[in-house]
């Protein structure tokens, strides 16, 4: 079932700023007057539950690398209330570290509760749940053996 537009904008939008690295932009994704953020990056172990942890995460992030891209695909909407969805998504980012000489990249799935706030949705939390362990060997295997051209058996 395709997602409403307005919704799909929103992530559209997230990934625009990602790969601007303009992240001053941020927190206008977020509903106005909201006491506190719920933001958990994959990389993460606990949460951002303060405006200056979510500040001090994004001002590392420009720091910490020299670009990255990031797209939602796909997004999945669930209504939670008249002017509040639940979106799950998975989210393929590619980046390069300062420290790195090499880019790198992954897959992870996430949710984040949104709200209507005025026509425009907004983010209330914002989870990236990563893959278990197992998952993230198998696709390395698998890639390994793709770029080395060896073809499934039938």
């Amino acid at each position: 079932m395709p997602v409403d537009a307005r919704i799909q904008k929103l992530f559209t939008d997230l990934e625009a700023v990602w790969r601007s690295r303009d992240f001053s932009k941020m927190r206008g994704f977020w509903v106005k007057g909201l006491p506190a953020p719920m933001y958990l990056p994959e990389e993460k172990k606990d949460f951002i539950t303060t405006w200056a942890q979510f500040d001090a995460y994004f001002k590392a992030t420009t720091t910490g690398s020299k670009g990255g891209v990031v797209t939602y695909q796909p997004v999945i909407a669930m209504p939670l209330g008249p002017n509040l969805q639940m979106v799950a998504f998975t989210l393929e980012w590619t980046t390069q570290l300062v420290s790195d000489t090499k880019p790198i990249g992954g897959s992870v799935r996430g949710v984040a509760v949104i709200e209507d706030e005025a026509g425009t949705w907004k983010l209330r939390s914002y989870i990236e749940a990563p893959l278990a362990p197992i998952l993230y060997m198998r696709e390395l295997y698998e890639t390994v053996a793709k770029e080395r051209g060896f073809k499934p058996v039938p």
